[in-house]
């Protein structure tokens, strides 16, 4: 990647150019899957791009967006649970965005109609 991530929040997001001379920003997390400018992936959705987000949300602190990513992308792999669990803490956090509120009941709704075996 040609970018790190400084910070990232629901106003705005810092990168760095990444060159021969700052190969690493301490703190800083290289993003490659997923564009916070333009909230859209730039990979298919995997388990790395999910580790990649946690990471951004772990260093960054809460996003709304960063919630909405991740509730998506667990949605995008049929993970109902991680995407109601992500719903239920962006729900905690920011609970005037509605797309919280839609994802929980999306995802109360298919786990009610398809309960898990374990």
């Amino acid at each position: 990647p040609h970018w790190q991530l400084v910070y990232w929040d629901d106003f705005g997001q810092i990168f760095i150019r990444r060159t021969a001379l700052v190969d690493n920003c301490l703190g800083c997390v290289d993003v490659r899957m997923y564009d916070p400018d333009g909230q859209r992936l730039t990979q298919p959705v995997c388990p790395e791009t999910l580790a990649e987000l946690d990471e951004v949300l772990r260093r960054s602190g809460p996003s709304a967006r960063v919630f909405s990513a991740l509730v998506s992308m667990n949605l995008h792999l049929q993970d109902h649970q991680k995407a109601l669990d992500w719903a239920l803490e962006g729900l905690e956090r920011f609970p005037q965005h509605r797309q919280f509120h839609q994802a929980r009941e999306f995802c109360n709704d298919v786990l009610k109609e398809n309960p898990q075996t374990e």
